[in-house]
């Protein structure tokens, strides 16, 4: 019989057996059986072959058959067989585990082949022993002081409580033991809530002898069956352990992985026959991490096992002795282990560090490089990789403990920065932050003024840049109010890609200076704004003919209020710009864009300014407008704006053939034109225009900007006879802006 490397869990069904035949020469040997079935774990029917004469085809009798298999999911009873009268020998195999194996008789020279193909068992409640190969000492049983027999049953990978087991010896002299000690011819046994069950066995003295060889077999009701196979020892003996190669043998393994240096243990009688079908395990209190790759080793029909030895867990040394048929201790072997390949690059120290552009960290970055199982990797290579912080030093593979450090600085780019480090395909990042904050600039919102319990117009903006003068993004600004009542949508806001924060504030219900301050990094700036009663009691906007209007950038416009406060204003109007933006306190702004005033006028609580709309509005928007009083402050929101609404400023003095028009609303000039700024020579509009006089048309016949007032231009027409009737009569221009 060839040496078995036991691979198996006996969770088999049945196996079939089909027969080829090799060359024949003398003697004739011929298969008496081809195919046949047999419950996985059981004895088979044996595999028959017949040896005749080839001359006379007279059974060759006495002749020694050899059986041989270099499968590992079979295992021959024997590895050979004398023929008897008729010239028939046999031998009987139990399958393992599922596939294809092959058997070989053998005649001087001549062959059959046999091929089996062992079949699944399926779902049925399957015995599986703990270890298929024992010894016991004749005339001593495995009561007294030995290791019981112990088998598991499972159903479908579960643990089966409860299932009845009939156990018997089915070959040779071995006799079982009920719980008394007393002899039985079978056992009918139920298991443990574990699945588990045990019973004891013993070789009887007389009956039978030393080296003799039995089979226990196990039956689950319903279900399947499996085998112990046991050797009887002669009284007081024990069987001769050997390990291959010399004493105390170093095997360098891989953690985790088979050993591709073999363990090989070689077991025989006193006498030196070889012991084979023994089950072989790892000694008690040795290294429980190791095992062998076989996960049911058992020895072949030379006595012999080759372990292949996995060890997991921490590297280094070893050793460990192996128990065979639960009964023989070996001789301990050392081995070591050797770490895997790396499977982990663990951040040691130095992650999450923050400083300034240019700052040296104080703590260097480390890493440490591991196996997947934790032990350290001896050198390996380390690369060290950053797009924006500076890598002064670092180590270019791990030291003996697997670590590798690299001293860094901090780069100049702002916000959040990052060091790779890597090997052999795996990488961990350190992240780290630039805190540097070279200037905290405000960008919008100061000098606001509000009604109180109301919102002011614009945000207050601060930037955050770092001395470079580039932007510091994802950076907490803390916005509080110093003095005064407001209060604040989000005290802490984070700056954005542009390193801007904002924060909305609304006046609080007391009038008076509201100071808010903005801080981040140890740098601050302060806002002054103006919390004020209403200053008006209303608020209208109209065109220069009194006429409700609407709002045109850069257009003349009338802004009309009954004073809630001071009354009495001295009129006064301006000839050219640039005009003031307040006047005897009182100020005016669209969307908190100063409009310049070019006339104050009224009397008692009534006033009226001419103001110029900023330029800076769009059409298509609203506008905000807030008159201030300098004690008091009424906003009118929500005013539409027009890219265009052409208003006249004056009507003709005289019934002229041509005569000159000052219109405003005509939307942005070409060149483009400033806020409280005159027109300047050259300067046109897009707009088309059609003016009329009660359906008559009048013929444009050139656009200049008006050189004086701000936002008007000066439309010179040519007026028909018929159109200055009209005018005499007292009808009114008409202008439209042609879409």
């Amino acid at each position: 019989m060839s040496s078995l490397k036991f691979r198996v869990r006996l969770l088999l069904c049945g196996l079939l057996v089909a027969v080829s035949l090799g060359a024949q020469t003398t003697p004739l040997v011929t298969s008496l059986v081809t195919t046949m079935t047999s419950p996985t774990g059981v004895v088979s029917s044996p595999l028959f072959v017949t040896v005749r004469d080839q001359s006379s085809s007279l059974p060759d009798a006495g002749t020694t058959v050899i059986y041989t298999t270099d499968s590992t999911i079979l295992f021959l009873l024997a590895s050979q067989s004398v023929t008897d009268a008729n010239g028939n020998a046999s031998v009987s195999v139990i399958g393992l585990q599922p596939g294809v194996a092959h058997v070989t008789a053998s005649v001087s020279g001549n062959r059959v082949v046999f091929t089996v193909t062992i079949l699944d068992p399926g779902s049925s409640p399957v015995p599986l022993p703990a270890g298929i190969g024992r010894m016991v000492w004749q005339g001593s049983s495995t009561m007294a002081g030995g290791t019981p027999f112990v088998a598991t049953v499972w159903n479908g990978g579960t643990r089966a409580a409860g299932a009845t087991v009939n156990v018997a010896v089915t070959q040779g002299p071995a006799q079982l033991l009920n719980g008394a000690g007393a002899v039985v011819d079978g056992l009918s046994l139920v298991t443990e809530n574990d699945g588990t069950l045990a019973f004891d066995a013993q070789f009887p003295t007389t009956g039978s002898s030393a080296d003799d060889f039995s089979i226990i077999t196990l039956t689950v009701e319903n279900g399947r069956s499996a085998v112990f196979l046991v050797h009887a020892l002669p009284p007081g003996s024990s069987p001769t352990v050997q390990i291959a190669g010399s004493g105390n043998q170093v095997f360098p393994l891989v953690d985790g992985s088979p050993s591709s240096v073999p363990v090989t243990v070689a077991l025989t009688t006193a006498t030196g026959a070889p012991l084979d079908g023994v089950s072989v395990a790892i000694a008690p209190g040795a290294d429980t991490n190791a095992s062998c790759d076989e996960p049911v080793p058992i020895t072949g029909s030379d006595g012999t096992l080759d372990c292949h030895l996995i060890v997991t867990g921490a590297a280094g040394s070893g050793s460990l002795g192996f128990v065979l048929g639960t009964m023989a201790v070996s001789p301990s072997i050392a081995y070591r282990i050797a770490p895997a390949s790396a499977g982990i690059v663990r951040l040691l120290s130095g992650n999450l560090q923050a400083g300034p552009s240019g700052q040296l960290l104080p703590a260097p970055l480390t890493v440490q490089v591991l196996d997947s199982f934790g032990n350290v990797i001896p050198p390996a290579p380390i690369a060290w990789q950053s797009g924006t912080a500076t890598i002064v030093s670092a180590n270019p593979a791990t030291d003996t403990s697997g670590t590798a450090s690299a001293t860094v600085r901090i780069g100049s780019q702002p916000g959040p920065q990052t060091v790779t480090v890597g090997t052999s395909g795996l990488s961990a990042q350190f992240q780290l932050t630039d805190t540097s904050l070279g200037q905290l600039t405000p960008t919008a919102g100061n000098g606001q003024i509000a009604k109180i319990e109301q919102p002011f117009g614009k945000p207050l903006t601060v930037r955050v840049a770092n001395l470079a003068g580039q932007p510091l993004p994802g950076r907490s600004v803390i916005f509080s109010v110093l003095s005064g009542t407001a209060t604040l949508d989000e005290p802490v806001v984070q700056t954005g890609p542009d390193g801007t924060a904002s924060v909305n504030v609304t006046a609080g219900p007391r009038a008076g200076a509201v100071a808010v301050e903005a801080s981040a990094g140890g740098d601050h700036v302060d806002f002054a704004l103006s919390a004020l009663p209403p200053a008006a009691l209303s608020v209208t906007v109209s065109d220069w003919n009194d006429r409700p209007s609407v709002v045109v950038p850069g257009a003349l416009v009338t802004i009309s209020f009954i004073s809630a406060g001071r009354n009495g204003y001295e009129p006064v109007s301006y000839k050219a710009p640039p005009y003031p933006t307040s006047v005897q306190g009182i100020t005016v702004s669209f969307n908190d864009i100063p409009a310049p005033i070019l006339r104050l006028s009224g009397s008692g609580t009534m006033t009226e300014l001419l103001v110029q709309v900023p330029w800076e509005l769009s059409g298509n928007e609203t506008a905000r407008l807030l008159l201030s009083t300098g004690s008091g402050a009424t906003t009118v929101p929500d005013l539409a704006v027009e890219n265009f609404h052409p208003i006249i400023l004056a009507e003709p003095a005289g019934l002229s053939r041509t005569i000159t028009l000052p219109i405003t609303g005509l939307g942005q000039f070409t060149p483009l034109a400033n806020t409280n700024s005159a027109g300047i020579s050259g300067q046109t509009i897009a707009t088309r225009l059609s003016l009329s006089v009660d359906g008559l048309p009048l013929r444009i016949l050139g656009i200049t900007a008006d050189p004086v007032l701000v936002g008007v231009a000066d439309v010179t027409v040519s007026v028909s006879l018929g159109a200055r009737w009209k005018l005499a009569a007292g009808d009114k221009i008409t202008v439209k802006a042609i879409p």
